[in-house]
This record gives structure tokens, sequence and C-alpha cells, in this order.
């Protein structure tokens, strides 16, 4: 019960000094935006092939980097209904496509792949085929909760680091001699 009560007064301790310490500004918000302004202004062409196991999505990989045609593969190996159209998932912008993908592809040119990436359907090797203007592009209204989210994250992580080795380099540590 004394170890319960110590960490819930720990846990709460440290949740009062990021809230304390940890602001996200408008600007630092808009700052982000403009920097990864084309995530949210641009739509990629997908294609991907879907394999059950990660030593298969490294073969398919490995074929791939080594000049086999994706929509090939993507036919012959993909477990998906998109392997009829050579994996062809079409166009998709930043929210639209499956978000094990997004963190993958968003910085991909045409022509590059990605994988494996594991999702709970199987493993894939994804190719950014294309790239386009947004018919929607995603204004900075529409995603500012998105990156208060991300952006907080960021700052606690820094902020709960810096904040356990201050009281680590502020704790008094002594070693029993014997033990009971």
């Amino acid at each position: 019960l004394a170890e319960m009560k110590r960490d819930m007064l720990a846990d709460e301790f440290l949740q009062r000094e990021l809230s304390n310490r940890v602001r996200v500004s408008n600007e630092e918000l808009q700052a982000y935006y403009q920097k990864h302004l084309a995530e949210y202004t641009q739509e990629l062409q997908l294609k991907h092939i879907l394999v059950n196991t990660r030593e298969e999505a490294e073969e398919v990989l490995a074929r791939v980097r080594n000049g086999a045609s994706f929509e090939d593969l993507a036919r012959q190996r993909s477990h998906d209904a998109s392997a009829a159209r050579g994996g062809d998932l079409g166009f998709l912008g930043k929210g639209a496509m499956n978000p094990a993908f997004e963190s993958y592809v968003l910085g991909l040119e045409p022509g590059q792949v990605a994988g494996p990436i594991a999702t709970m359907f199987g493993f894939h090797v994804v190719k950014v085929a294309a790239k386009r203007p947004a018919a929607e592009p995603q204004s900075f209204d529409a995603v500012r909760d998105e990156i208060m989210h991300s952006l907080l994250l960021q700052k606690q992580q820094a902020s709960q680091e810096e904040i356990l080795g201050e009281l680590r380099r502020g704790a008094q540590v002594q070693l029993a001699g014997t033990y009971a």
C-alpha cells in the first residue's frame, strides 16, 4: 500500500511538472505546419504488396530492389484485393492512408519503396508510384489539433527525461553495509 501511494505521488508530481513546463505556442504550430506543408497539400499514389510473414515481405522487397516489376509481384504474391490492379491503392493524402504507412511513405519520392511494414493484416511492401497536389489540401485549422498533440508528446518526452535527470542528480543514495 505504501508503495502504491509513493507511485501515485510520483506520477502526480511528474504530471504537474510536465504541465508547468511544457507549452506549445501558436508560432510553433504554424512553423511545424509550414515545415511539413507537403504532407498536408499533396497526395501519393500508393501500391502495395501484402504477404503473411516478415520473411516473405523482405524477399519481395529484395526482388523489387533488384529490378523485379512491383506490379507483377503484387499480382503474383499479394493477398490483398488490390493485387489484380498491381497493388494500386489510388491517390491518398495524409489521414486517408493506412496510418501504419504514413510515417514510412510521406518522405518518399515516386519510385521508392518501403517495407516491411507490419499491420494487423500482415506485412506490406509499399511503393510510391506518383505524387500530385491534393484535391482538397488540409488547412492549418483542420490539422492544428493533430500537430498540437504531436508537438506536446515530443516536448513531454524530452521534459520527462530532463525532470528525471534532475531528480537523479539531486538524489542522495546510500548503500546498506549488510542486508537483512
